[in-house]
């Protein structure tokens, strides 16, 4: 579903997320399709108050396919999406019973400010950012765009601990797909109707804020440091120092970009147009290894992937 912006439709903001599950699936992931069902009837009754466009999807293949659909739709509109995207949300296993939690959210650096803060305004509660890893649709790593957001709410480990709600997989999944209730059980109308709030207030700031709110300071900042990492770790075996001069010299660019930007100096489309391209370029550096119209394999990459090797 397209929801075409009134002042800068030919740029959108992608929601999206699976259908197909494993077990009951309510909660993994009907009341996710439920969350984004919501959140595209609201934007589109204020369709003439969005900015920038708004597409939303949903994709089998997720679990018994290791993201093949979500990988088919990104081959099939590579272009459109190198192009057009400026940030993917994904939305999986919001709603549930008991999940009350949202200490820990997925962010990738650039986009930690903005969500930390929207998702303070919503809940009440401060979250800690988490680096995204190979799943729940995290498919768009290699074209580089940015992203945030895989599960919202979660059983705090408390919780968990009392209805011994442990799945197969451990304690690491604190949502409802370890809770093997009967249907209605396993959602919750309170939860659901907060991560919606959620959800919906994060694809408006980054819709129609004039300004894109990316910090690419940050992202510059941990590509930084997991660099000077495996220049330790490579010591006299690989010389890695032009690498690190580089990213010293970036980040001072980037610092003195995103300053202009705040003061004025810089005409927003101009900015946001900066900032995609910044994008296109950190993102597949800090998460990806194959280039931008391939895909990797559906594992968790160590960061900036093309040098890990330094470390071994």
């Amino acid at each position: 579903m397209d929801i075409e912006g009134a002042i800068e439709p030919d740029r959108f903001v992608f929601l999206h997320g699976h259908y197909d599950s494993w077990e009951v699936g309510v909660g993994d992931n009907g009341t996710g399709n439920a969350c984004m069902l919501e959140v595209a009837r609201v934007l589109w009754q204020m369709r003439g108050k969005l900015r920038r466009s708004v597409r939303i999807a949903r994709w089998p293949g997720h679990s018994t396919g290791r993201h093949g659909g979500s990988t088919w739709y990104l081959n099939a509109h590579a272009a459109d999406f190198a192009k057009r995207c400026i940030v993917q949300m994904n939305c999986d296993s919001p709603g549930c019973r008991l999940a009350t939690d949202y200490s820990a959210i997925t962010m990738m650096p650039e986009t930690v400010e903005a969500v930390t803060a929207l998702v303070e305004r919503v809940t009440g509660q401060k979250p800690a950012p988490k680096r995204p890893n190979r799943s729940s649709d995290y498919t768009f790593y290699n074209i580089g765009i940015s992203g945030a957001f895989m599960a919202s709410s979660m059983m705090p480990g408390v919780e968990v601990e009392k209805q011994r709600l442990a799945s197969r997989r451990g304690l690491r999944r604190q949502h409802c797909v370890a809770y093997r209730g009967r249907h209605m059980e396993v959602a919750d109308r309170g939860v659901l109707s907060k991560d919606i709030a959620l959800y919906l207030e994060a694809v408006l700031s980054f819709a129609n804020a004039a300004a894109l709110p990316f910090d690419f300071r940050a992202a510059v900042n941990e590509i930084s440091g997991v660099v000077d990492a495996y220049v330790r770790a490579a010591g006299h075996r690989l010389d890695l120092g032009p690498v690190a001069r580089a990213l010293e010299e970036l980040g001072g660019k980037v610092a003195a970009f995103h300053k202009s930007v705040a003061e004025g100096k810089i005409p927003s489309r101009t900015a946001n147009e900066a900032m995609r391209e910044l994008s296109r370029a950190l993102v597949p550096l800090n998460y990806a290894r194959d280039g931008p119209y391939e895909q990797d394999p559906p594992v968790t990459l160590p960061p900036v992937p093309l040098l890990s090797v330094a470390a071994i």
